[in-house]
């Protein structure tokens, strides 16, 4: 009578070794097809200016049906984590319907399959993301994107690029004082350079007290109309101009 328990009790070990084992083995995830490596919006070498918005996407599967979380991380040229600087807002969908509830649950812009990286400043980005299973299951995949600095043009006010002092009307002989002021958005040194026309257009120059700086003094001695130009450079190539007319005229006695 002992020997069929204890048959029962060997049958009854073994079904759950086998349930045990059966069930705790893992399998990571694998990349799907055509997504060996990270893809972007962009042919490879991934190259990009400041201030661009790329799209990465990694896409992967996963053999036990398990839900994957998808992180991505960036690192500069220093290689300081600049995750939350790179990752931007507004990730596209490929079925804005389907993922709409996902999109609201991101609690981060580096989390998803789609990610936007847009970057400040120069030098070449090393990217990573992790998909994981959430059972001890990874892998990661990584991209290096290089970035170039571009120069943003310095501008002047567009409606009033001079300044005149004092207001008309101006006299010969009167000294006028002509003030620029421009903005840089990378925040270069700028130069400003001054020029003057007559009315029959030929170099009044000689009429400026200085032609450098961002402000400088105009004194006439012949009434008629003065076109007052400024070019302002920020030595990276990037300019603006402004100019204004000044008229002047005899006193009355």
């Amino acid at each position: 009578m002992e020997k069929p328990s204890y048959f029962r009790f060997l049958l009854f070990a073994m079904i759950t070794v086998v349930i045990f084992f059966g069930c705790s083995s893992n399998e990571p995830p694998k990349m799907e097809e055509g997504y060996d490596s990270i893809i972007s919006t962009i042919i490879p070498p991934l190259s990009v200016p400041t201030g661009q918005i790329i799209v990465l996407e990694a896409k992967a599967k996963d053999p036990d049906q398990d839900e994957l979380s998808y992180v991505w991380t960036a690192r500069d040229p220093e290689s300081k984590d600049v995750t939350s600087v790179v990752f931007v807002a507004g990730v596209p969908s490929e079925n804005a319907k389907k993922d709409a509830n996902k999109e609201k649950e991101k609690s981060a812009l580096n989390e998803g399959p789609r990610i936007n990286f847009s970057a400040t400043e120069g030098g070449t980005y090393l990217i990573t993301v992790t998909i994981d299973d959430g059972n001890d299951g990874k892998i990661t995949r990584s991209t290096f994107i290089s970035v170039a600095t571009t120069n943003r043009q310095p501008t002047l006010n567009s409606t009033d690029p001079i300044t005149i002092s004092p207001i008309p009307p101006h006299y010969t002989n009167q000294e006028i004082f002509l003030v620029a002021q421009a903005d840089d958005p990378d925040g270069d040194k700028l130069l400003y350079e001054w020029s003057a026309r007559d009315h029959a257009n030929a170099d009044a120059g000689g009429l400026l007290e200085s032609t450098e700086g961002t402000s400088v003094k105009l004194v006439a001695d012949v009434p008629g109309s003065y076109l007052i130009s400024v070019l302002v450079q920020d030595g990276h190539g990037g300019q603006d101009r402004g100019s204004s007319v000044i008229v002047v005229t005899d006193r009355e006695e």
